[in-house]
């Protein structure tokens, strides 16, 4: 099966150092509540240390 990239994806560079992940806790309001919810963060380091957020 391929996938083919949506408008709002960028094609990731073929080779990063070091991938992890990460979340932020946040609070949402939904039909009169609030919950918190975690918004995980893929993070990708090149070689030579730059970082690139890789999608929410």
């Amino acid at each position: 099966m391929r996938c083919s990239t949506r408008s709002w994806q960028r094609p990731l560079d073929s080779v990063y150092r070091l991938v992890f992940f990460d979340a932020i806790r946040v609070k949402i309001r939904n039909e009169g509540m609030v919950r918190n919810k975690a918004i995980h963060i893929p993070l990708g380091v090149h070689a030579d240390g730059a970082k690139d957020v890789l999608g929410l």
